[in-house]
């Protein structure tokens, strides 16, 4: 005896469809490779390093490890929207894509409440910026968080960053 199950089929074909494909988050490409306006010499990507970590001088304000705590429940969620997009006539490139700026705009969200969960800025540095606001000085570093879908390694499809 046999089950008919066209959805099944159906959901197992799109899941096969992302084989071979990636999203990565964070600051790549051109964009993340370009000058921070704040500190030439020094590109986008590693002020973002640098602030994930820290440094000598600097602590970690670690606001993508942080939207990974925060927000898992969120990114299940667009993983879970993209394989259905898949299953309703989305190609995997167009969901993969979607799915990245979702997390995009999640990274941008907890940059944006930095006040409320990272260490606070020294004294000297909030008189040097006029702001006690962590992670936010040009914008440069919130608006340059971007995605980068893959298929096999070789970019497909890249958004996100401003």
């Amino acid at each position: 005896m046999s089950t008919d199950l066209p959805g099944l089929e159906k959901l197992g074909r799109a899941i096969s469809a992302f084989e071979g494909l990636t999203v990565t988050v964070g600051f790549q490409g051109e964009s993340g490779r370009a000058a921070h306006p704040d500190s030439p010499g020094t590109s986008i990507a590693q002020i973002a390093a640098a602030m994930e970590f820290g440094t000598q001088n600097v602590p970690a304000r670690p606001f993508l490890r942080t939207t990974v705590q925060q927000k898992r429940a969120e990114i299940s969620t667009a993983v879970a929207q993209t394989i259905l997009s898949v299953v309703r006539g989305k190609t995997p490139v167009s969901a993969a894509a979607e799915s990245g700026a979702s997390v995009v705009a999640m990274v941008r969200e907890i940059i944006d409440t930095a006040r409320q969960w990272a260490e606070p800025l020294a004294d000297n540095t909030v008189n040097k910026k006029r702001s006690s606001d962590p992670l936010v000085d040009s914008g440069a570093l919130r608006d340059t968080v971007s995605y980068t879908v893959r298929r096999d390694n070789a970019p497909v499809a890249h958004g996100g960053d401003r």
